[in-house]
């Protein structure tokens, strides 16, 4: 994680780590595949809740 202090990532903080267009964290999120919370009219991911997704992705992807 680039900044492990922060309680909540953007759309576009995630996806800078993913290396994905923020049009495809915006639609995740509103798909309920990546864990988000809408605040007013922006998400937010929980940094706990984003590490433990990204986790299950990784070993999902092991299978």
């Amino acid at each position: 994680m680039k900044d492990r202090n922060k309680e909540f990532f953007s759309v576009k903080d995630i996806a800078s780590l993913l290396d994905l267009s923020p049009v495809t964290i915006t639609r995740w999120c509103k798909s309920g595949f990546i864990p988000a919370i809408k605040v007013g009219q922006q998400w937010r991911i929980s940094a706990s809740e984003f590490e433990a997704w990204l986790k299950q992705q990784k070993e999902e992807a092991q299978k």
